[in-house]
């Protein structure tokens, strides 16, 4: 032992005590003194340290580590004609995530759309265009899983 520390079995001296106290005044002054801004630290695109962009990690009772996936894509038909409306993941997933989408159009809503195939790393939905005019559908995507 350095004649500086001290043991649990001796008493603390004045000097230690007095030391240790300027140290923590020191670190809550600096720590005091810093000016915190959540925009600085995360970058509104850069979602959680470690993840991809539109990537967030969910809490969870069970103690998995859930994340949440959000995309959004765009497609367009023509009058009365469907098609597929795909997603890519930003971070694989380590199994299929739960899948939850939907779809706006102003002025046309689809006549059917469904979740064709989901992946660890992809979804795909079918929209339908039952109007009589070419529209673009908005599909707006969210996966859960781990």
């Amino acid at each position: 032992m350095q004649s500086s520390d001290v043991s649990i079995s001796d008493p603390i001296q004045a000097s230690q005590y007095n030391n240790l106290r300027a140290d923590v005044i020191s670190n809550v002054t600096a720590i005091a003194s810093l000016t915190y801004s959540l925009g600085d630290h995360i970058a509104d695109d850069s979602a959680v340290h470690g993840l991809g962009s539109g990537n967030y990690a969910l809490g969870s009772p069970l103690g998995a580590n859930y994340r949440v996936d959000a995309k959004t894509t765009t497609i367009t038909l023509g009058a009365g004609t469907g098609g597929y409306a795909g997603v890519s993941w930003s971070t694989a997933f380590s199994n299929p995530p739960v899948v939850i989408y939907s779809i706006e159009q102003a002025d046309q809503e689809p006549t059917a759309d469904r979740l064709v195939s989901r992946s660890t790393t992809a979804a795909t939905i079918y929209v339908k265009n039952p109007g009589s005019s070419e529209y673009t559908f908005t599909v707006h995507v969210v996966a859960v899983g781990t």
